[in-house]
């Protein structure tokens, strides 16, 4: 929920402010702008919610610059959750046929579509793997 975007990004400012002044101010955009540009284009294609990004921006108030970490083991830890979910259901067939039909698509159109056909049970909470490397980039430091 928005509210708790806010309460994060305003908890992570306050311990900014408080550990550095206003000279981590810097650290502390770049942390909330870096997730807000660079994955804009995941949530224009409908690959990525907008909650997960504001959720990023906000986790990056407590990362600053480094919150690129906090991205990429994000998208490790959901890509591990998805292949243990095709696993589980036994549908890597399926969903490889998915894929494949998807990029044929986006080729013909010669751009990238709307990720389409997509319902609730394909769906990947994006939150559970920021929390995951959000929690391994304490633990690292």
């Amino acid at each position: 929920p928005n509210v708790l975007c806010f309460f994060i990004a305003v908890t992570g400012i306050w311990i900014s402010a408080m550990e550095s002044g206003v000279s981590g101010f810097g650290g502390l955009l770049l942390g909330m702008g870096i997730p807000i540009i660079t994955l804009y284009g995941f949530f224009y294609c409908g690959m990525m919610g907008a909650g997960d990004i504001k959720e990023l921006a906000a986790v990056g108030t407590f990362f600053g610059k480094d919150i690129w970490k906090v991205m990429v083991l994000s998208f490790l830890f959901n890509g591990l959750a998805a292949f243990c979910k095709v696993l589980k259901e036994g549908n890597f067939k399926e969903r490889f046929c998915y894929l494949s039909g998807y990029v044929r698509d986006c080729r013909l159109e010669k751009r990238i579509l709307d990720d389409y056909e997509s319902g609730e049970r394909d769906r990947i909470h994006f939150s559970i793997g920021i929390m995951c490397a959000s929690i391994c980039m304490v633990w690292m430091n």
